[in-house]
């Protein structure tokens, strides 16, 4: 439920890392560590393969290295960058560096920014004498050095580094973080500051969500008065941009610039109201949810807009992809406009999902033209829209990745990983990519059910859902649907007119508890810090006559070999 992060006026939406099924979901074997070299070792993320054995190594003054095949300045950043660490971690300097006692090997050079073709494998050999890193590419030995300071220890008044031989390699190519600045800003010091903890734990994508109804981050030369009127003054300069890209790049990691589109585009709209569907005076929205300004994707003034824009963007962000997000476009100035109801009609698009598709072909073609691939969020996803070179990430479910996955497009998996939603560290490790949690799998009772309509309200938010009860007595059971999804539930209770029942979804155990009295369902649902207002209406059920029909629900089939 994506509505949520608006609510909680987020400063960091995280994508955490292993989040992404890239043409599909390998899921793989648990690790072949044993559980008491698990217990010993302090890496993260846990390497592929791990043996420990009895030894140490004694880290001391003359602690040196030596680079072999492969040396590049940015090799001897990286080696720079650990001895730094090592020196403030231990206490001990390393300024002499006489024996070469750490051996680093690099088969091939890099290019000059990661690429998500990356060979990101590694193996690390520690004995009592040596230390031995080896990779294929520079991203390979930076995560060999994170890893070999991560098993630094003070044991018995000495600093040692235990014996040992692993093997990694990452489950998934993208691992990212997303930082919204767009809504709350955040100084470039601190984006430098959080590329380093990403170094750390190996993620390799910042996903900078750089505009949105609440500002515009980023500085345009062609169109000025996008960052001067859409940023309160809070912007990055396309100096600071260069400065970020490129000391992300060090680390091994990608930084991939989200532009919200069609929707969420008020700060585009103060300096540029032309390309608003409704043409009036705009300033920064300070409120959060699904809010009507939207481009009109009819004009072509908007697409010639977006054009020189994204030549500009394109040729400041090295990575293969830009993010046109894509989501949450509120559709009610389109169909309240005369103008586009007429495209429409010309142009035979039937509904404003289409007309939203229609939008993402033209911009796609724009973004091809210098060079890109088009990354969105799961609304995105219409059969009109190309399968080639398009990416999909999915924040409301496994239902929208899997989808995209049948339709030939790479996803990404940010449902279940928002950390703005509290949850406890084991429920995020609990998220999968190849497992749907509560989709539809219960059975479907004909003869013994109910419907009511419900909306939630959230603040100033309201959001339409329907709510299905199966059975009788104590064998109830039922299905919750809203934005796209449904999800079961079988702890179902009604005492005294009360109906309870909670269930695992993408963001955490909800909790309903809801007052039935005639036609009308009144109460709550909780889910982390959140409390959700729901009223509702009885629609249908085996019990009432003229009522709407019991839909068909989609069981999620699991995606076949050559999909994942």
């Amino acid at each position: 439920m994506k509505i949520l992060r608006f609510i909680l006026i987020i400063t960091l939406t995280v994508i955490v890392g292993i989040t992404i099924a890239w043409f599909g979901f390998l899921k793989p074997k648990p690790p072949p560590i044993l559980p008491e070299d698990r217990a010993q070792i302090m890496i993260m993320p846990l390497p592929a393969e791990l043996t420990l054995s009895d030894g140490q190594f004694l880290i001391d003054s003359d602690f040196g290295f030596a680079l072999k095949n492969v040396s590049t300045p940015k090799l001897i950043r990286a080696i720079d960058r650990f001895y730094t660490k090592l020196e403030l971690q231990t206490g001990i300097s390393f300024s002499n560096k006489s024996e070469q006692k750490l051996i680093l090997d690099c088969h091939n050079k890099g290019d000059k920014y990661p690429s998500v073709n990356d060979n990101e494998s590694y193996s690390l050999s520690v004995n009592d004498q040596k230390i031995s890193l080896s990779a294929n590419s520079e991203t390979g030995i930076l995560y060999s050095l994170e890893s070999l300071f991560q098993l630094v220890k003070f044991k018995d008044g000495q600093w040692i580094i235990p014996t040992l031989k692993l093997k990694d390699e990452p489950r998934y190519p993208w691992r990212g973080l997303m930082i919204d600045v767009a809504r709350h800003w955040v100084p470039k010091e601190v984006i430098l500051r959080n590329l380093d903890a990403m170094a750390s734990v190996k993620m390799n994508v910042l996903h900078w969500h750089l505009t949105d109804y609440q500002g515009f981050r980023i500085e345009s030369k062609i169109y000025p008065k996008l960052h001067k009127k859409g940023s309160d003054g809070d912007y990055y300069t396309q100096e600071d941009i260069k400065e970020v890209i490129n000391y992300a790049a060090d680390r091994g990691i990608r930084v991939i610039p989200e532009f919200d589109v069609p929707g969420h585009t008020t700060a585009w709209f103060v300096g540029y109201p032309e390309l608003a569907t409704v043409q009036r005076t705009y300033v920064l929205d300070s409120v959060f949810g699904i809010l009507d300004p939207v481009m009109d994707p009819t004009q072509d003034k908007v697409y010639d807009f977006l054009d020189h824009f994204i030549g500009e963007m394109a040729a400041l962000f090295p990575d293969e992809y830009i993010h046109i997000g894509g989501d949450e476009v509120n559709p009610k100035q389109w169909e309240e406009n005369k103008g586009i109801q007429e495209y429409m009609a010309d142009k035979r698009i039937s509904d404003p999902h289409e007309l939203q598709a229609h939008f993402n072909i033209r911009l796609q073609k724009i973004i091809e033209k210098y060079g890109k691939k088009m990354m969105g969020w799961d609304e995105i996803i219409h059969p009109d829209l190309p399968n080639n070179n398009i990416a999909v990430q999915s924040w409301r479910n496994q239902k929208s990745l899997w989808e995209a996955a049948r339709n030939g497009k790479k996803s990404v998996l940010s449902a279940g990983y928002y950390l703005d939603y509290k949850q406890p560290a084991a429920f995020h490790y609990k998220v999968d990519p190849t497992v749907i949690t509560g989709a539809v799998s219960i059975e479907i009772d004909t003869a013994n059910w109910k419907s009511w309509d419900c909306k939630m309200y959230v603040r100033e938010m309201e959001i339409e859902s329907s709510l299905y009860l199966f059975g009788k007595n104590d064998n109830l059971r039922g299905i919750m649907s809203s934005m796209d999804g449904a999800s079961d539930f079988t702890d179902v209770t009604v005492n005294n007119g009360i109906l309870a029942f909670d269930y695992e979804s993408p963001f955490g155990a909800i909790k309903y508890k809801l007052k039935m009295k005639g036609d009308s369902i009144n109460g709550e649902a909780k889910v982390a810090l959140f409390t959700i207002d729901i009223k509702g209406k009885k629609t249908g059920g085996s019990d009432m006559v003229g009522g709407k029909p019991l839909p068909k629900f989609e069981k999620i089939e699991p995606l076949t070999p050559e999909q994942t």
